[in-house]
C-alpha cells in the first residue's frame, strides 16, 4: 500500500491570533481538522519579530509590524515547501507577489444561525 503525503497549505496569522483561545485560534484549529479529513496539512505560520511601537501587547505584532516580518514568513513557507497560502490579515497581501496561490481569508466572519 502506497502512503500518500498530505498537501501542505500555509496559514499565516499573527502570533497573538495563535495564542488566544478564541476567534482566530478556533478558526485555525477547525481548518486544520477539516484539512486533515481532506488530505491537506494546514501548517501554522506566524511572524516572530517584535517591532517596537507596532503591537497591541508587547511582543505581538500589528499591521505595520507585518511588513517587516515578510522575510521570516517567507522563510517558514519555503522551508516547509508550501505553495498554497491562506493569510488572515490584509498586512500579508504582498505574499501574492511571491506566492501566486495565496488568498486572504479573514477570520472575522458572521456565524450562520
Amino acid at each position: 500500500m502506497r502512503v500518500r503525503s498530505l498537501r501542505k497549505v500555509g496559514l499565516v496569522m499573527r502570533k497573538i491570533q495563535f495564542t488566544e483561545a478564541q476567534g482566530p485560534r478556533v478558526f485555525a484549529d477547525r481548518l486544520k481538522q477539516i484539512g486533515l479529513e481532506l488530505g491537506v496539512d494546514i501548517v501554522f505560520i506566524s511572524p516572530e519579530r517584535h517591532v517596537s511601537g507596532y503591537d497591541w501587547l508587547p511582543g505581538y505584532e500589528h499591521e505595520k509590524g507585518d511588513l517587516v516580518n515578510y522575510d521570516i514568513v517567507l522563510d517558514q513557507i519555503h522551508s516547509q515547501n508550501i505553495e498554497h497560502v491562506i493569510y488572515t490579515v490584509s498586512g500579508f497581501t504582498f505574499l501574492k507577489m511571491f506566492l501566486p496561490k495565496s488568498v486572504l481569508f479573514p477570520h472575522s466572519f458572521p456565524i450562520p444561525r
